[in-house]
Parts: C-alpha cells; sequence; structure tokens
C-alpha cells in the first residue's frame, strides 16, 4: 500500500531544531531512497512504532518512494497482520519519518497520540490504506505530468537547434563566405529536416554542419564554373587567340589555389604575369 508520509514546508523535529523542506528536497529524498534500493544490498528502511533507536521491531518496509507535487508518498511492503488490525481500529492515525544526514530515509515510524513534526497532512491518509483504484489514480496524475515535462524538454530542444541552425547558417554567410545570402532557407530547412534523422550520438544535421564548416569561400560556385570549363565542347572552335587562351588557362589555375578570387581576378592576374614576346 502506498501513504503520505512528509511535504514541502518548515518542521521541527522532536528535540526542537527547524529545517526547511522544498518540493525539492522532497525529490531528493525519493530519489536517494530509490537509487539506495536499485544498488541491491538488501537495504530497505522499516516502518516501526514511535521512533526506535534500533529501527526494530519491523512491522514492514518501504519498498519504493515517490514525490507528488509538494508530498512525498513511500509503497509498504510486507506489513504485519497485527499493525495492520491496529491501523484499521485508528490506535495509528499519524506517521512521522525519519532520515539520516544525508537525506536517505532511515525509518518511518507509527503515532499513536504523540503530534508528528509534520502538520497538515490528512489523517485519513494514514488511518486508511489507498486502495489499488486510488493509487493508480495518484500514478496517472504523475504520469500525465511527466508526459507534460517530456513535451516541454522536447519544444525546447526543437527551439534550441532552430537556433543553432541559424546561427551558423549565418556565420556561413557573413564569417566564412561559404554559402550566399539566398540559399540560406534552404541550408536551414536541410539541417531541419536532417536533425529529425540519423543515430542520435552523431546527429545528421550535426555532421551536414561539420562538412559545410570545412568547405573554403564559395568552393562549390567555383568547382561547377570550373568543370563547366573543361566539359568537352568548350574547345572554342580554333577561334581563339593562343596567347589568350594560355591567359585563361593560367586563370584557371590561379583559382584553383585560390578560390577566394572571382575569374575575372584572376584573369586580370594571369595576364599582369603573362609576357609577351616581341618581334
Amino acid at each position: 500500500m502506498w501513504i503520505e508520509i512528509f511535504k514541502s514546508g518548515r518542521h521541527s523535529d522532536s528535540s526542537g531544531n527547524s529545517s526547511n523542506f522544498s518540493n525539492e528536497d522532497i525529490q531528493l529524498i525519493a530519489d536517494k531512497y530509490n537509487e539506495e534500493l536499485a544498488k541491491g544490498e538488501n537495504y530497505s528502511a522499516p516502518l516501526v512504532k514511535g521512533h526506535p533507536e534500533s529501527d526494530t521491531p519491523a512491522h514492514g518496509w518501504v519498498e519504493r518512494l515517490a514525490r507528488r507535487r509538494d508530498t512525498l508518498y513511500a509503497k509498504l511492503t510486507g506489513i504485519t497482520e497485527d499493525i495492520t488490525k491496529e491501523i484499521e481500529k485508528g490506535a495509528f492515525r499519524k506517521v512521522s519519518i525519519a532520515l539520516y544526514p544525508n537525506k536517505l530515509l532511515k525509518h518511518i515510524g507509527l503515532l499513536g497520540a504523540a503530534q508528528p513534526a509534520v502538520k497538515g497532512l490528512k489523517d485519513v491518509a494514514f488511518a486508511e490504506v489507498k486502495s489499488n483504484s486510488e493509487f493508480e489514480t495518484v500514478i496517472d496524475q504523475l504520469k500525465s505530468e511527466n508526459n507534460g515535462l517530456k513535451e516541454q524538454i522536447i519544444d525546447l530542444e526543437k527551439a534550441d537547434r532552430k537556433k543553432r541552425h541559424i546561427e551558423f547558417a549565418e556565420r556561413m554567410i557573413n564569417v566564412k563566405n561559404v554559402i550566399t545570402p539566398a540559399i540560406k532557407d534552404n541550408l536551414l530547412e536541410l539541417l531541419e529536416k536532417s536533425s529529425e534523422t540519423g543515430n542520435p550520438d552523431t546527429p545528421l544535421d550535426e555532421m551536414i554542419m561539420t562538412f559545410v564548416e570545412e568547405l573554403t569561400p564559395h568552393e562549390l560556385n567555383e568547382r561547377i564554373s570550373e568543370i563547366s570549363m573543361e566539359l568537352p565542347g568548350n574547345d572554342f572552335n580554333g577561334n581563339v587567340d593562343e596567347k589568350r587562351l594560355e591567359i585563361h588557362n593560367e586563370a584557371l589555375k590561379i583559382l584553383r589555389h585560390s578560390p577566394e578570387m572571382n575569374y575575372e581576378e584572376a584573369a586580370l592576374k594571369a595576364f599582369s604575369e603573362f609576357t609577351y614576346e616581341t618581334k
């Protein structure tokens, strides 16, 4: 069965020491206990009467902890028949918990007439065992809250990816001159679609950005221009001056080594370095 055992707020222990517990503290108590159980070292906090120093005798055990909003729940198992009857008779209407200094649950103490340190918890939550249907309702609510958080995380991740894609495209235009503003939207569309595919460990959009990052300024445009000049049929029908053709070929060589230049700049450079033979 599941019962409420603690909630956030400022509470005073039996020695009069006050401490403030936030929802995050409640979650920490639950996580720490569940992690300790997962280690498989046979640790389990007992259900006891009052707060005995030796944590004995045990009348049940805490199988798991869970937080819902500001309240900490405990799933109990192995509850003895005697203590069940006493709870049904109302001998124990409240509970109190003991924690180790590191916030690991030490035990849950059943209280009779003694007042618990935590105020505001409903007596019925301690006097009655929650039915399966009531517990399932709590679980459904927890799942709903969890799904809502997952959706928020997905939306935040998408927004972050879109922001990174835009910043990358603008840097490729304004800093590295790899692409022109005209194809910015095409690149962003490619990155967005590719981010939804591939291995999560190596996202496809990251691979594409790495590839584009390594390109030299306008490398693709220059390569296309260069290839088109070398395609069959570009022999100028033999009607080109031999000296001009040499300058043209020299300009192509300059473009290969200086892709940041355009063809006109390369041709001018080739012409300035060319020496005509005088007759």
